[in-house]
């Protein structure tokens, strides 16, 4: 049965929302609107009613364009019932894969969007079809083979203009500009986001048009330099977990000086350093003063031997005279011992106390030390870490 034409309102038509076709720019669209204004409009305009009034345009945005230009009044179309808005689009797609010679990024949408809608049909999640990131997904069976024989192409094929819905919009304008072709462009697709760009700065060194194997040599290039990236980001993780858990053990270590200098004060009365170094100063004076004393008594001492062995040499000395000498060096003697034992005393206590604050201040200087050694590990972490998400990969 042959579709009746209608003239309808060209105010009351509307272009497809997903309409993702080139329009002619203003030279072409020109020249077709002259083409129209000699010849008339050769093939109505296929439209679908909208719920909200009016109708959508199926095939014939480019003619509809056209035709606005000469500002007429109406144009001749053909409604067509459509069961889901997905069939409408898939006219829309089907239609301008016959009656246009798309350029590979619309052949490359095209692809994208019918997998996407036959996924759905068959309950597959789109964002499994659609977000191929860097991996180069394929949609098989017997659906993938339709779209192949559409498009006059093989599976293998359909994948790889597919993929280039993942390039980035510079790639994407050397495919327009013709400086880089669809085959060429897969290679970049199937790259990061990131390597891309760089890919596009390489590129920007000279205007020629990019080969294949040009092409296929960058992607090498930079996969090698993101796998050498990808050690050295396993190398400094595990560099990283080694000052973190060097890290754990000098604060434990921390610790442990902190609870045995808590334990030296608890041991010691709770006394500060200054308390220490004032009762170390006050023995080593009294120290300095028993020391000069047994000096002055050995020296005395030795005076009293001397008189005693002039006694001893002289004539017969009275027993007073004898008696007071050994009494004398006796009483010295004794005096000199008991000062001496006393001195010793001191200075063990004195020794005592020194050892005491030494081993404070080792502690104390242990800890600084570790502190300030974990304190540069943090720092050189932080740095390093900084480097590795700010540097070049």
């Amino acid at each position: 049965m042959k579709d009746m034409i209608l003239h309808l309102p060209i105010d009351q038509l509307h272009d497809h929302p997903r309409n993702f076709f080139r329009k002619l720019d203003e030279d072409e669209l020109a020249e077709l609107a002259a083409s129209i204004n000699e010849h008339g409009v050769q093939h109505p305009i296929v439209v679908t009613p909208r719920s909200e009034g009016g109708y959508t345009i199926i095939s014939g945005h480019q003619r509809t364009r056209a035709m606005r230009l000469f500002e007429l009044m109406e144009a001749p179309c053909v409604i067509k019932q459509y069961a889901s808005d997905e069939d409408a689009e898939l006219a829309l797609i089907h239609a301008n894969t016959k009656t246009r010679t798309l350029s590979p990024l619309e052949i490359a949408r095209s692809i994208r969007r019918e997998k996407q809608i036959y996924g759905k049909r068959q309950g597959q999640r789109s964002d499994k079809i659609v977000t191929s990131g860097n991996d180069c997904h394929t949609f098989s069976g017997r659906t993938r083979e339709l779209i192949a024989k559409e498009y006059g192409l093989k599976p293998r094929q359909i994948d790889h203009y597919d993929k280039l819905n993942d390039l980035i919009t510079p790639l994407e304008r050397m495919i327009e500009h013709e400086t880089l072709s669809a085959t060429a462009a897969y290679q970049f697709a199937c790259m990061s986001k990131e390597d891309q760009y760089s890919v596009v700065e390489a590129l920007s060194e000279h205007a020629k048009i990019v080969t294949v194997a040009e092409a296929k040599r960058l992607r090498k290039e930079f996969e090698t330099k993101l796998s050498e990236a990808r050690g050295r980001d396993q190398k400094h993780a595990r560099e990283i977990g080694e000052l973190r858990d060097r890290l754990r053990l000098e604060q434990c270590r921390r610790d442990e000086l902190a609870a045995e200098y808590t334990a030296l004060l608890a041991s010691n009365g709770n006394v500060n350093v200054d308390d220490y170094e004032k009762r170390i100063a006050a023995y080593q004076h009294e120290l300095r003063e028993a020391e000069r004393f047994v000096h002055e008594l050995k020296r005395d001492l030795d005076a009293k031997e001397v008189e005693i062995e002039r006694l001893k040499v002289s004539a017969e000395p009275s027993a007073i005279t004898r008696d007071v000498a050994n009494q004398s060096v006796e009483q010295i003697v004794s005096v000199a011992h008991s000062l001496y034992n006393c001195t010793e005393r001191w200075k063990e206590d004195v020794s005592s106390l020194i050892s005491v604050c030494k081993t404070y201040h080792k502690i104390e200087g242990n800890a600084a030390r570790q502190i300030a050694e974990a304190t540069e590990i943090l720092r050189k972490q932080l740095a390093e870490m900084e480097r590795i998400q700010l540097g070049p990969r």
